[in-house]
C-alpha cells in the first residue's frame, strides 16, 4: 500500500523542514519567558528568513498553518493573534556589551487580517543583526527538530547545546553550573 500525503501535508512537512538561524549571542544570553507555543510559532516565523533577505522584510502567515505547526488545536483566530501579542513582550539580552543588558521585542509591526486568515509581520531593526545575514557565530537546525518537543526548556536546552557545538566544534563535553543553566534555560 502506497501512502499518498495531500497537497497541503506536502506544504506543511515543506515548512517544516526550513532552516532557524540566529546569532550564537541572541541563543546564549537571551533571557525570555516564552511559552512552548509562542516559542514554536517564533522559530517558526525566524525559519521564513531566506539567507538573502533583507531586514525590513515583510513577511507573511497563514494562521491555519501557523496553528497547526504550533499544537494549536483550534485555529482560533483570537487565540493566535493573542499567543502573538504575547510573544512581543520585551526579552533580554544579557552582557550585550560589558555591563549592559538590552531589552528588545521581535517585531516592530504585525497586521492581523481578520478576514482572510494572514498575519503579516516585520523583525525589529534591532533585532535584525541577529537574525539577518549571519556569515558567522550562528547556530541554525531544521526546524522539525523542536516542534515535537513539550517543554520550552527543551527547546532552549536543544538551542544552547546546539550554539555551544557550533561554537566549539571539536568538543565534545559541555559544562555548566546549575545556576547558569537556570538563568539561560529561563527556569
Amino acid at each position: 500500500v502506497l501512502y499518498y500525503k495531500s497537497e497541503e501535508e506536502q506544504k506543511l512537512q515543506k515548512q517544516r523542514e526550513q532552516i532557524v538561524a540566529q546569532s550564537n549571542k541572541l541563543i546564549s544570553r537571551t533571557r525570555s519567558q516564552m511559552k512552548i507555543r509562542e516559542l514554536r510559532i517564533l522559530l517558526y516565523l525566524i525559519s521564513k528568513i531566506r539567507p538573502d533577505d533583507q531586514p525590513g522584510t515583510l513577511y507573511r502567515l497563514s494562521v491555519s498553518d501557523l496553528a497547526k505547526l504550533s499544537g494549536v488545536k483550534d485555529p482560533n483566530y483570537s487565540r493566535i493573534r493573542a499567543i502573538v501579542n504575547n510573544m512581543n513582550r520585551m526579552f533580554w539580552i544579557e552582557d550585550f556589551e560589558p555591563d549592559v543588558d538590552v531589552g528588545m521585542v521581535w517585531f516592530s509591526v504585525a497586521w492581523y487580517h481578520k478576514k482572510t486568515g494572514y498575519i503579516d509581520f516585520k523583525f525589529t531593526e534591532e533585532i535584525s543583526p541577529y537574525l539577518f545575514a549571519l556569515k558567522q557565530h550562528y547556530t541554525s537546525y531544521p526546524l522539525s527538530y523542536v516542534l515535537p518537543m513539550r517543554s520550552q526548556y527543551s527547546v532552549r536546552l536543544y538551542e544552547v547545546l546546539k550554539g555551544y557545538k557550533s561554537k566549539n566544534p571539536s568538543h565534545d563535553n559541555f559544562g555548566v553550573k546549575l545556576e547558569k543553566l537556570k538563568a539561560v534555560l529561563g527556569a
